[in-house]
């Protein structure tokens, strides 16, 4: 099965699929399938990775561990 994840979503973050769950037990249709996304990081770090985490982190204005407004906002 394939679900779609919005764009921003973070890490615990739990979605529901309409209809795509378990059958009801006596008829009726199927119930939610819930979804909670979890982000696995990968062990090792090849030069390709290193490279767009960098790319990356220069996209961002903040840190988005400090709480704090992005720069110029």
């Amino acid at each position: 099965m394939r679900a779609e994840v919005p764009a921003h979503s973070q890490a615990g973050r739990q979605l529901r699929v309409k209809g795509r769950g378990v059958p009801q037990l006596k008829g009726g249709g199927r119930g939610d399938l819930y979804l909670r996304l979890q982000v696995h990081v990968p062990d090792r770090e090849t030069p390709a990775a290193a490279e767009a985490a960098r790319a990356l982190d220069e996209a961002y204005a903040h840190s988005p561990r400090d709480g704090s407004e992005a720069v110029g906002a």
